[in-house]
Formats: structure tokens, sequence, C-alpha cells
């Protein structure tokens, strides 16, 4: 078990292989967080906080963490001086828009996750715009993509295309326009799928979705 992992099980988050979903994604991560330092992070969905708080330990507190949630989430990170809360609706597009302009003005993060609602158009949103605040060389992160195999999380959506299959193809996006499907073309240097056969998903759902699924976009 890797050492992000320990620290993800330890703070219950269900990045780790314990508590909640247990997606695993951390075991995923250590290999691309192990080399950055004093890094700038950044997560949108809180959760309980464990997250932020394994990457503060996993760090020694050598970081600094900001992070967004549609509930105040503040409490959580009450004697973390290295650790920011920002609330905001990140399905509003126009909301995203002004979080992410006050952002870019203290500088750009090493690693962006986007770990919301889940719903596709709130995937598509944070792609486009939270995406613009990775460093060159950096990662952006879509996590939970097993729900683009589920209509609940279409949200009435009428794109042609889920987040999953976007990221794997970066073929042209109906959701986007014909300037936005060509910016985040060119941003990408690369994508990795990263896929958790999970036996601690709910046993009432179907078999499809006993597997987690996260991607990690190299940015250029």
């Amino acid at each position: 078990m890797k050492y992000l992992t320990k620290l993800c099980n330890k703070y219950e988050t269900d990045k780790g292989t314990e508590f909640g979903s247990a997606h695993g994604f951390s075991e995923f991560y250590d290999f691309f967080f192990r080399n950055f330092e004093y890094p700038r992070i950044l997560e949108i969905g809180v959760g309980n906080g464990g997250f932020e708080k394994a990457v503060n330990e996993y760090y020694d507190g050598n970081c600094e963490i900001y992070c967004i949630d549609i509930r105040d989430c503040s409490e959580f990170f009450e004697g973390y001086e290295n650790i920011h809360f920002i609330q905001c609706d990140c399905g509003v597009e126009e909301k995203v828009k002004e979080v992410v302009s006050n952002l870019l003005k203290s500088g750009k993060f090493n690693v962006v996750i986007e770990d919301g609602s889940h719903f596709w158009n709130h995937q598509f949103i944070s792609l486009l715009y939270f995406r613009r605040l990775v460093k060159k060389g950096g990662y952006f992160i879509l996590e939970d993509l097993h729900t683009s195999y589920e209509n609940a999380f279409s949200q009435g959506s009428n794109v042609n295309e889920t987040p999953l299959q976007f990221v794997s193809t970066l073929l042209p996006c109906s959701f986007y326009t014909s300037a936005e499907n060509r910016e985040i073309q060119d941003s990408i240097d690369s994508c990795v799928l990263y896929s958790r056969n999970n036996e601690k998903r709910d046993s009432g759902r179907n078999t499809l979705f006993d597997r987690s699924v996260t991607a990690i976009l190299k940015i250029k």
C-alpha cells in the first residue's frame, strides 16, 4: 500500500481503499504526486475534507491547498493555515469563471482535481475553466468518470457525448463551441485513465458500476 493511500485511509476519504466508495484513486495518484516540491493543489468537491488533510500530511505541510464546495466546509480546515476554502456552486458557469479569474491572480496549480457533483454538465464546465489554472506540465484530474455510464448524472443534458467519451478520444464535443473544443484539445499533452475493480460499491447496482474510473490529463 502506497503512503498516500495510508493517509487517505487515515483521514477516511473515499480516494483511499477503506472508506465510503473506496475508489482507490490514491494508489494511482501517488506516482504523480511524489515528485512535487511545495506544490499548489486545488480540489473541487470537499466531502469530509479528508483528502486535503491527507495531502497536507503527505507533504509535511509544505504545500498550498485550495478547495471548493457548494457547502460551507470551512470548519473542516480550522487550524490549517495553508488550506484555503472557497464556497461556490460549480454548476453555474458565471460563478466558476469568477472563481477561476480570482485564483489566477495568485498563480497556477500543479494539480487540479474535479470531484464535484459528477453531473456531466458540471464536469464539462470544470474541464473547460478550471483546466486553465494548471501549470504547464501539471495535471487536471477528472474523477468518478464511471458516472458517465449512469443516465441519472446526465441531468437531462442533450449532449451527444459523456465526459468519459470526451477525455478518452478528445474528439469535438457538442457541449463546447468549436473554439472551446480546440482550446481543450490543444492544451492536453496526454490522458491516462485508471480503472479499479471496486467490490465495496453498492451491491444493488449493475456490475458495470462496480468499477471506479478517473482520468489524469497532463497539460502542455
